[in-house]
Formats: structure tokens, sequence, C-alpha cells
């Protein structure tokens, strides 16, 4: 069994001389328990190595600049002398044998070390897409979910709050407003609308819009910072990213998007105009309204007046072709009664025609503003990060995909040297 063993010791150079004559015995003691007494303990080699200080010997510049400082250290690592033992070991006709399968046993565990990184970059690429997906990706949209349903809830509702004060105002004011008083006297009813109007006024609501804005671009500011934060930490040198080759190509996309962004952030990138909203509260005007409501009064106080007067008239043309007045007086009172009625139902209808009309005018005014927000909102903010989300999911897939790639060709390089 002699010369069937070789032991190099790694990092030999870290123990004392004391420290490494007791591994070396501690060795070959082992080797001859396990072997039963058939591989004696003198016939093992030991041989202390330090594949350390033979890299560092490797990364040396050419031999022609520091030949001496190379072989100082080559010779110090030990591994030099391993390789003269296992050819002192080998018959001559066998070296090349020997040498080729030697070549070929590095090579398949430096391809099986290419795939073990493979592996793991790619499990790493894994983890970090589903970071993104189930962390980044979800957070962005829930910052755009939250800043929208703000402007819904809280913005749009002070709207709709002054919306409904103005609407009951007029409710109670027109519900106290008879026909026969509107027939008295109908030239008031612009002016006192529109002084209900400016009392229930939506002017407070233009400044609720800047402020709206101004909290949008407030949460763009610290979208694009929690989004950044994220992005830094993938791309930095600290990240486990960094220990692979695909890893270092995915972070340098990282640091690409984060160039982009960097561009698009408030206060130095877009941010939504603060006075899109406000002029379209501040030009929301309903006195046509009134106006309109006032000549579509007079119009029917005119006409009620009208037909009273004519069947006034015709009560008095009946008596003069002899109608009775027992007769003709009833019927006249009756007929008047009955357009008393008629009008005062038609000024009823005015008045619901009105209360809908002004409703109509806030419900537009709200699908305007709810319409100008999604349109700055999706910009500024819906548009650009889902543009980012894009380029990230892209760049993880393409580094993954070579890798895979990489991967391939490692398993068909392994097949080829077994079939060799």
């Amino acid at each position: 069994m002699k010369g069937n063993f070789l032991v190099a010791l790694n990092n030999a150079d870290l123990l004392t001389d004391a420290e490494l004559a007791e591994t070396s015995a501690w060795v070959k003691e082992t080797l001859q328990e396990l072997s039963d007494g058939s591989v004696p303990a003198e016939s093992v080699p030991v041989v202390p190595v330090s594949t350390r200080v033979g890299r560092k010997a490797q990364m040396l510049p050419s031999a022609r600049e520091s030949g001496a400082d190379f072989m100082k250290l080559w010779n110090a690592s030990g591994i030099q002398d391993v390789k003269s033992l296992i050819f002192e070991r080998v018959a001559p006709q066998n070296r090349a044998d020997t040498k080729a399968k030697m070549a070929t046993v590095v090579l398949t565990q430096a391809v099986r070390r290419l795939q073990a990184d493979q592996d793991a970059s790619l499990a790493l690429l894994s983890a970090v897409r589903e970071h993104v997906q189930n962390v980044l990706i979800p957070g962005i949209a829930k910052t755009e979910e939250r800043l929208h349903k703000q402007f819904e809830t809280r913005d749009l509702g002070s709207v709709r709050v002054a919306f409904t004060s103005l609407t009951g105002s007029l409710r109670s004011y027109l519900a106290g407003v008879g026909f026969l008083k509107l027939v008295l006297r109908s030239d008031f009813l612009a002016s006192e609308l529109q002084s209900r109007m400016k009392t229930h006024s939506i002017g407070a609501s233009e400044w609720q819009m800047a402020y709206t804005i101004g909290a949008l671009n407030e949460g763009l500011y610290t979208l694009y910072e929690r989004t950044l934060a994220e992005l830094s930490a993938l791309a930095s040198p600290q990240h486990p990213l960094a220990a692979y080759v695909a890893g270092r190509r995915l972070q340098e996309d990282f640091r690409k998007v984060i160039e982009v962004l960097e561009k698009q952030r408030p206060p130095n990138g877009v941010e939504v105009d603060s006075s899109s909203l406000r002029k379209l509260v501040a030009t929301f005007d309903q006195s046509a309204e009134a106006e309109h409501f006032q000549t579509s009064a007079d119009w029917l106080v005119r006409l009620f007046l009208s037909s009273e007067f004519l069947i006034m008239l015709g009560g008095v043309f009946s008596v003069y072709f002899g109608v009775p007045w027992a007769i003709s007086l009833p019927a006249t009172a009756v007929a008047g009664t009955v357009g008393y009625f008629v009008a005062t139902s038609r000024w009823t209808a005015l008045q619901d025609r009105f209360i809908t009309s002004i409703s109509a005018s806030h419900r537009l005014l709200e699908a305007k503003l709810l319409a100008t927000y999604d349109k700055d909102f999706t910009r500024v903010v819906a548009a650009p990060m889902s543009a980012t989300v894009g380029l990230l999911d892209k760049a993880i897939k393409r580094r993954a995909g070579a890798v895979m790639e990489g991967k391939k060709k490692a398993e068909d390089l392994i097949a080829e040297i077994k079939s060799a």
C-alpha cells in the first residue's frame, strides 16, 4: 500500500512548528487506524501547503518583473513540493497520461465550481426578483393608491361638502318662495340666489386644491426616496449580488435606473402644476344658472297673469253674450283657480329643474377635477413608476437568462469531458 497516499495540509503557514508536527502525527495515526494498520504511518507523507500564499504568488505581475518574488512565495506555498512528490510516485512512462488526467480533473472541478457559482447567482437573482415583486412594487402601488384615495375622499370631499351646503340652502330658500310671492315680486330671485351662492361658495376649496397638489408632490418625493433607497441597497457593493458576475452586471443595470430616477424626482424633475386644479375651482361660476332661473320665473309669471286675464275677459264676454252671472262667475273662478294650480305646479317643476341643473354642474366640476388629477397623477407618478418597474423586471430576466445559458454551456462541457 506504500505510495498510495499523500496528504496536503492546507493553511500550514498559520501553524507553529509544534502545532504542525502535532497535526501531521494526528493525520498519520488517523489514516493508520482507518486502514486497520494496512497503511504504515511512516509511508504517508504529510506536506504543509498554503493555497493562500500560492494565490498571492499567482496574482503577482509577470515573472520578468517579479520573478524572484514569485519563486519565493511559490516555494513557501508548498504546492510545488506536492507536485514533485506526485510525479516521483508515477512511473516515467505514465507521467504524460497522469498529467492529462490531472488536467481533466482540474478542468472538471473548475467547471463544477463555475456551475455552483451559477446556481448560487441564479438563486440570488430569483430572491432579488421576489424582493422587487413582493416588496418594492407593492410599496409603490400602495403609495400610489394612498395618494389617489386621499384626493377622492379628503379633497374632493371638501368640494362635495360645499356643494351639499349650497344645495340645501337653495332648497330651503325656494321652499319659502310660494308662487303667490313670486307673482307679487319676481325680480328678486337672481340677486337672492347669487347671494346664497356667494355665502356657500367653494372658494375655500380653491386653497384645498393647492394643498392637494402640495401633498401629491410631497408623496411623490417620498415615493422616489423610498424607491431610490431600495435600489441603492440592491446596487451596493456590500450586497450579496456583488459576489457574482451576473449579480454585478445586474447592479450596473440598477445604477442606470437610479440615474434615471435621480433626474425625474422632485424638485429636480417633474412636479404636478399646482394651478391646474385651482383654476377649475376659481373659474367655476353658477351665476348664469341663477339668471336663467330668473328669466324662466319671469316668463312663468307673465304667462300666468296673461292666462288669468284671458279667463276673466272670457267671463265678461260670456255675460255679454247672455250667459247668466250665476253660471259665468263660478266658471270663471274655477278656471282661474285651475290656472293658479297649474302655474304653481310649473313653479315647483321649475325649482326642481334649477336644483337639478345646479347639482349637474357640481358633478361636472367633480368629474373635471378628478380627470385633471388623474391625468397629472398618471403623467408624473404612475407612468414613470410603471416604466421603472418594467426596467427592473427586464434587467433581472435578462441577467437570469444569461446565467441559465452559461449553466447549460457548463453542463455541455462536463458531458464533453466525460466522453473524451
